[in-house]
């Protein structure tokens, strides 16, 4: 709707992970807090749907990127609540999500293993998560991805010594095949990005 919601990171103040949540209303311009998500998270994913907030994975060591987690959150803004649902199969941080024709998409982003290249596709029609198969390019995480046009994109993103990544790759659900797309134009991790009028 007219709000954008940050949820979870690192607080200045103490250095500390928190659920914290915040809304700032665009046409008030106004910040107001709400109820904050059960668990502390840093380097989580958010992405809106149907009026719902989703949230997933993240950190949840106090101080550190550690014992990662493979939660889902959804928060309803008209009852102020957060429900869990169900986990995904890989716990995953600093990864790229995107929805696309009633499915969530969370690719990429690192756990205790490393760096990822793996999916994981959650059905919101049916409760219930599935493997998908991994981007070719290589693993990284501190990447960040977008939806748009029926398609699933992850852009850029870093892994350890190896810096950062210009590689962009797009998913396509009714294939199930991955596409390579020309490289950004500058290396770049730990990233935002947005879908405005069908450009990322």
């Amino acid at each position: 709707g007219r709000s954008i919601y940050v949820v979870g990171g690192f607080e200045r103040s103490s250095g500390s992970t928190v659920g914290t949540l915040e809304r700032y209303d665009i046409r008030r311009n106004r910040w107001r807090r709400l109820r904050s998500l059960p668990v502390g998270v840093n380097h989580p994913t958010a992405v809106a749907y149907r009026g719902r907030l989703y949230v997933h994975g993240g950190y949840r060591a106090r101080t550190s990127l550690s014992s990662t987690t493979a939660r889902l959150w959804v928060y309803n803004p008209r009852r102020n609540r957060w429900s869990r649902l169900r986990s995904s199969p890989t716990p995953r941080a600093a990864h790229a999500v995107g929805i696309v024709g009633g499915r969530l998409y969370a690719a990429g982003g690192a756990n205790e293993s490393g760096s990822l290249r793996t999916m994981d596709v959650y059905s919101f029609r049916r409760n219930r998560w599935a493997r998908g198969p991994s981007f070719p390019g290589p693993e990284r995480d501190h990447t960040t991805g977008a939806a748009t046009g029926g398609r699933f994109y992850v852009l850029a993103g870093r892994q350890g010594s190896r810096g950062n990544f210009t590689v962009a790759e797009s998913y396509n659900p009714g294939t199930r095949r991955w596409s390579r797309l020309p490289d950004m134009r500058r290396a770049r991790g730990g990233i935002a990005a947005a879908v405005v009028r069908g450009r990322i």
